[in-house]
């Protein structure tokens, strides 16, 4: 009889693993299968996603930065000379002088020219005190226009009479300003 219950232990083991092989082999391998792939997708999914987060930070980087470029260039757009404004840079240039006692006279300019213009170009002679005459220089430099003095050659006045204020000179400049048309 032990042979019978060993042969029933035996075919019940049997069967036992039979049904665990077939389990493992229809339900387990197929599960494990599919969780790998839906591991593969999970990791592409997650880089596709952290590269549009990268990409929508470096977006909102650039926009910061085009925000602060346009900043910059709104108040670079304030130094540059606007064609249209010939009046206001003349009385400019007078309101400087008198403030700093200078006689002014415009010699030359493309100023009444119609045609447009890449640089407004002023040549112009002042009279005064060599001190007044390097403040009206300092005065220019300092205006909000972005002013190129070109030229500049200062003299003392040839005048040598009593009524002459003493260190008098006189300035001959050349100033161009580049037109935003």
């Amino acid at each position: 009889m032990a042979t019978k219950a060993n042969k029933n232990t035996l075919a019940a083991i049997i069967l036992f693993a039979s049904t665990t092989a077939i389990i493992v082999a229809v339900i387990i391998i197929p599960i494990l299968s599919d969780i790998r792939s839906l591991n593969k997708e999970t990791d592409k999914t997650l880089a596709y996603l952290e590269q549009r987060s990268q990409n929508v930070q470096n977006l909102r980087v650039s926009l910061q930065q085009a925000e602060k470029i346009q900043q910059e260039v709104a108040e670079y757009e304030k130094t540059i000379f606007k064609q249209g404004d010939e009046l206001s840079l003349i009385t400019l240039l007078e309101d400087i002088a008198q403030k700093n006692d200078i006689i002014l006279k415009i010699e030359n300019s493309n100023i009444d020219d119609k045609k447009i213009y890449k640089y407004l170009l002023v040549s112009f002679t002042i009279n005064g005190a060599y001190r007044d005459i390097l403040n009206y220089v300092n005065d220019l430099e300092n205006q909000r226009y972005f002013i190129n003095i070109n030229n500049i050659n200062v003299a003392a006045t040839a005048d040598r009479t009593a009524n002459a204020s003493p260190g008098g000179a006189v300035a001959n400049i050349n100033i161009s300003l580049y037109v935003n048309r």
